[in-house]
Formats: C-alpha cells, structure tokens, sequence
C-alpha cells in the first residue's frame, strides 16, 4: 500500500530533532506541493513544546487555505504510519488524520477532500496531523489576528524565540491572515 503524509508546519522544516530523525528514517527524500489540494491553516494552537508559540493546525473557523505538502513513507501498513506520525509529532491517536481506500477513515471534516487528491496522486492512504486548535480554550477568548498577536508579544523572550522561528520557517504556499499581518509588521515589538 502507498501511504502519503501530508505536512505544513515544523513537520516539513524541522529535521535535525531526535524524534525527526527518527521519523525520515521511514519516508521518502523530500516534501512536494500536494497539487490540488489546500486545507484552512492558521497558527491557532498554543505549543506547550515550544514555549506557547502559535503553531500551525487544520482550522476550519479561523483558517485561509493553503498549500499543503506530502512525502511518501516507506511503509506499507497504514497503522505503522499513523504510529510514526503520532510518535514525530509527541500526540495521541485520535490526533493523527487518516483515509485509506479501504473504507478506513478518521472522523475528520477533510477527509473527503483529502481522499479526492489521494485518488488523483495514486495513494492508497493518507495520513495527516489532526491537532485542534486550542486558542479559545487556553486563552479564553475566540482566535483573532489581534489577540494572536497579543499572545505572541506576551511570551516570555524564550517563546518569541519559539514562536519567530516557527513563523519564519512557514513553507511557502502557507499565507495564512496571522502570517500575512506579521510579515507586515512585528508581532514582537
């Protein structure tokens, strides 16, 4: 079975960490634009990892579509990939989507548009990061751009360390409202 997996944030840029290593040791050479296909993103998830930067989530509230990216795995089995996925990315399982032409599916609202580019690609399965946006509930207020970047001037100088790395190594195609307003301006001044 060819199993695709599709990324847009640190998955994508971020090699040289052990659990990174670890998981290019089972896919291909390198992320290629997923023609096609674009999914609703916006840095709309607070990192306890990455000292509560804002990462980049599937979020169909708050999201633009963008571009998304994929490399194959070497696997074949599809619950292998979900496990290097879940290990890469330190999350549970209910947090990785997947869709195989098998009738499996993760009860995700993309899944249907993902399934329709696997079909055109020649994937037996994908398998993506399902991580929610938890802005509303650490923050207690709904996303905006202003309050995203009222959070980012927030952080601690260690954060916006985080929090810039992770906005400056945004694959292209990613232009979601957050990035466009702080490529205009400094979110950390």
């Amino acid at each position: 079975m060819t199993i695709a997996i599709l990324g847009w944030g640190s998955l994508v840029w971020e090699t040289d960490t052990p659990k990174a290593k670890k998981f290019y040791k089972y896919t291909g050479e390198s992320w290629r634009v997923a023609d096609l296909l674009e999914l609703p993103l916006e840095f709309s998830r607070i990192s306890a990892s990455r000292k509560s930067a804002l990462t980049l989530v599937i979020d169909k509230r708050n999201g633009t579509n963008c571009t998304i990216r994929y490399i194959q795995s070497r696997r074949t089995q599809l619950n292998d990939v979900i496990c290097d996925l879940r290990c890469r990315e330190a999350t549970v399982w209910r947090h990785i989507g997947y869709w195989s032409n098998d009738g499996q599916s993760s009860d995700h609202l993309f899944s249907y548009r993902i399934s329709q580019w696997a079909n055109r690609a020649d994937y037996a399965a994908v398998v993506w990061t399902a991580l929610p946006s938890n802005f509303l509930e650490l923050k207690g207020e709904d996303f905006t751009v202003d309050r995203a970047i009222a959070h980012l001037k927030s952080l601690s100088p260690e954060g916006q360390i985080e929090a810039k790395t992770y906005l400056d190594n945004a694959p292209q195609g990613i232009r979601t409202n957050l990035l466009q307003e702080v490529s205009v301006e400094s979110p950390f001044s």
